[in-house]
C-alpha cells in the first residue's frame, strides 16, 4: 500500500536567506520561459507519483507547459492545444530525505521547446545505471540512457546467471 503522504514543493536556492520549500510562486511574465524547480518527497522510497498541470484560472492559448524530469532527462507536455491537460509525468519518489527533482517550464511554445531540449539532452553513449534504492528491495529503479532511439530488450539475471525477468521486449527507447 502507498504511504500516507506525498509532498511537492517549489525549491528556489537563489532566494538566499529566504530559501526553503515553498508551495506558491508568483513571477513577472516578462521572460519568454518561466521555470520552477519542484522537489517531490514521500513517506517511503519508490512511491509512484503522477504530476499533472492544473490551472486555477484561464490560461492563454499560446502558453506551453512542460515538465522535465531532471533525474531521467525526459520531458512531458502538461498542456496541449486549446489549454487542456495532455500529459502526465510519472516518477518513483526517493522517500522523505532525498527529493526527486522536476523542472516545470511555462511560456511561449518555441522558447519552452528550446529550453526543454537543453534540459533533457540525450546521453552521448549508452548508459545503464545500477538499481536504486538497491536491487535487493521489493522495488528498484534502473536508469537506461541511449544517444538515439533504439529497439531494446532488457533482461534481469540473478547472481547464478539465471534469467528471472523480461523488463522490456523489443521496445523503442
Amino acid at each position: 500500500a502507498p504511504g500516507s503522504w506525498v509532498e511537492a514543493s517549489i525549491a528556489e536556492p537563489g532566494w538566499g536567506d529566504r530559501a526553503g520549500r515553498y508551495w506558491r510562486d508568483v513571477r513577472s511574465a516578462r521572460s519568454p520561459v518561466q521555470e520552477w524547480d519542484i522537489e517531490v518527497r514521500s513517506e517511503r522510497a519508490a512511491e509512484a507519483v503522477e504530476i499533472r498541470a492544473q490551472a486555477i484560472g484561464a490560461l492563454p492559448e499560446s502558453l506551453a507547459v512542460v515538465a522535465v524530469d531532471l533525474e531521467q532527462k525526459v520531458r512531458s507536455e502538461l498542456r496541449g492545444a486549446g489549454g487542456e491537460r495532455s500529459g502526465v509525468l510519472r516518477i518513483l519518489s526517493r522517500g522523505p530525505s532525498r527529493p526527486y527533482r522536476v523542472r516545470v517550464l511555462a511560456g511561449r511554445p518555441e522558447a519552452v521547446a528550446e529550453r526543454a531540449a537543453d534540459l533533457a539532452t540525450a546521453p552521448r553513449a549508452t548508459v545503464l545505471e545500477g538499481g536504486v534504492p538497491n536491487p535487493f528491495n521489493a522495488t528498484t529503479r534502473l536508469r537506461v540512457g541511449l544517444p538515439a532511439a533504439e529497439v531494446v530488450t532488457l533482461l534481469v539475471y540473478n547472481v547464478r546467471g539465471e534469467r528471472v525477468a523480461f523488463l522490456l521486449r523489443q521496445s523503442v527507447l
